[in-house]
């Protein structure tokens, strides 16, 4: 048997995993398309004659679409078109969530869900990210490893490591600080994208599709912990199928083989100072408050 998902909603949380459920969904739905059901029907022939049973196939449609929304550059006529699109699809599902008094009945049939992180390891993934294409960004913040010389003890190469990656992390902390996590989508915080569901982003008019705005919406929030089994029940794989484990994003940019800078590939918590944990707790106050609601433990809740 093949599960049929009915309207999935995926609320892209940057550095989330994101490109890896995108990349299931594709899965999913080229499986759904491939898929041919065998029906059977009856029909009546005559009242006094036996049911007639015919046998045919029913070719599936399945589709992926994307609903963006700008953060960064763009025309002000193209983030508007994208965030109608956008609204019009928010309103459809909550109109069909609203339409039953049933809860479970409605977020099985119309299930929206996004994936969150702890907020220090997203951080660092963040900077991994962000100084990859952000040329600016890296040449001020990245302190380069040292270099290799004949006369340096390892452990004086671990030390001058040990003080880059802290300068880069520091740097990064002060940019952001100061220029509002440089207004890129991978440096703000997980709480901002649930904001694209608020009615108070939208004006409630005609012009976005309705006069009340939006409605509440169900909304199922996984861990990325939880990541390899999210993915293998979203493209409907199976676990020890060689060919569908691929499906989880391998240009990890903390590994070294993807990473801009081995300096950037060994980013962690372990790097900072008290005072510089004390100012990520400051940046994401508001995502460590949502894992604490939510039950989620990690680093960022339990420093924070």
């Amino acid at each position: 048997e093949i599960g049929i998902p009915r309207n999935i909603t995926y609320i892209h949380i940057h550095k989330c995993g994101g490109t890896s459920v995108q990349g299931a969904l594709w899965i999913r739905s080229r499986r759904i398309r491939n898929y041919e059901f065998q029906i059977q029907a009856e029909r009546n022939m005559d009242i006094n004659q036996k049911n007639l049973l015919h046998h045919f196939s029913l070719q599936m449609r399945s589709d992926v679409h994307s609903y963006k929304h700008s953060y960064g550059g763009g025309s002000a006529e193209k983030k508007e078109q994208w965030d109608k699109k956008r609204w019009s699809h928010i309103q459809a599902i909550a109109n069909q969530q609203s339409s039953s008094s049933d809860l479970i009945l409605t977020t099985s049939n119309f299930p929206i869900f996004t994936i969150v992180r702890d907020p220090f390891e997203r951080f660092f993934s963040a900077i991994q990210q962000v100084m990859h294409y952000n040329t600016d960004f890296r040449d001020k913040c990245l302190h380069d490893a040292p270099r290799l010389t004949w006369w340096k003890s390892s452990r004086k190469i671990k030390e001058e490591e040990a003080l880059a990656r802290l300068k880069t992390i520091e740097c990064a902390i002060d940019e952001m600080e100061n220029n509002h996590f440089r207004g890129d989508v991978h440096l703000l915080p997980m709480s901002s994208h649930f904001r694209l569901l608020d009615e108070d982003t939208f004006n409630s008019g005609d012009d976005y599709g309705g006069e009340e705005g939006a409605k509440h919406l169900a909304v199922s929030v996984f861990s990325m912990k939880d990541i390899g089994d999210i993915l293998f029940h979203i493209s409907g794989s199976v676990k020890g199928n060689n060919k569908e484990t691929s499906i989880i994003h391998a240009r990890d940019r903390s590994n070294e083989e993807y990473a801009t800078s081995s300096i950037l590939a060994k980013l962690s918590m372990s790097d900072c100072t008290e005072e510089m944990l004390e100012k990520l707790c400051e940046l994401y106050h508001v995502d460590v408050a949502l894992m604490k609601w939510l039950g989620y433990r990690g680093k960022a809740v339990q420093r924070c």
